[in-house]
């Protein structure tokens, strides 16, 4: 019964221990540090090729505080600029900034597609 016993408590241990050596090289989510014009530029063109060409607007601080950024469609408007009556019937599309080994990627979570910045510098979140 003891060897038993020892041989599940080394089974425990050897789990644990399995599980504290995570792949440094996994992709965690980060958050951009700092990002110049570059950078930004870097980041919409890699949406724009995402979502096949068409121009989207990010704000300057898209990206530094979390690592979640959702493109939603712009309403359609008349020939005056008012709302044109009707449901926007595409969902928004969803990117996550992560953090592989040094390098910042951005995943395009709908479709998985994967774009390297490579001018971003990014830091992994807490």
């Amino acid at each position: 019964m003891r060897a038993i016993a020892i041989g599940m408590a080394g089974v425990l241990v050897a789990v644990q221990l399995g599980a504290c050596r995570a792949d440094p090289s996994a992709p965690v989510p980060a958050r951009l540090v700092d990002p110049d014009q570059t950078v930004r530029a870097e980041l919409r063109a890699a949406v724009e090729a995402a979502l096949h060409g068409a121009s989207v607007l990010i704000a300057d601080d898209a990206l530094t505080t979390d690592s979640l950024l959702v493109i939603t469609h712009r309403p359609l408007r008349d020939d005056h600029g008012r709302p044109v009556m009707g449901r926007i019937v595409e969902s928004p599309v969803r990117f996550q900034l992560v953090r592989e080994g040094s390098g910042c990627v951005l995943v395009n979570l709908d479709s998985g597609a994967r774009a390297p910045l490579e001018h971003a510098v990014c830091s992994p979140l807490p």
